[in-house]
């Protein structure tokens, strides 16, 4: 990565106000033991992707900006495949049928 705009953990100046609390993290952080079910229903845990770089991808049925994004997440995603880098969609919707 050399050729970033600014070094890991110091502030860019003029960001726009939704990153002004962006901070790249240097090394993975734990994160808490959370169950979630796949389409079919299936427990997953986030520990069935160790040793992978993961995107988690928080999305709901009723957010357009989350819906315009899932077809250049879903390319993506196939372009990864088979890399150590897993996308996971979480959705946070609250009824499976909307999924």
């Amino acid at each position: 990565m050399q050729h970033k705009a600014y070094h890991t953990g110091e502030p860019v100046p003029n960001k726009p106000m939704i990153m002004r609390e962006f901070v790249e993290m240097q090394h993975a952080r734990k994160v808490a033991k959370v169950t979630f079910a796949d389409l079919q229903g299936n427990p997953k845990t986030l520990d069935e992707y160790k040793g992978r770089v993961v995107l988690l991808n928080l999305w709901a049925s009723w957010c357009p900006p989350c819906l315009r994004e899932m077809p250049a997440l879903a390319k993506l995603r196939s372009k990864l495949q088979g890399s150590s880098i897993q996308i996971v969609p979480l959705s946070i919707d609250e009824d499976p049928a909307a999924v």
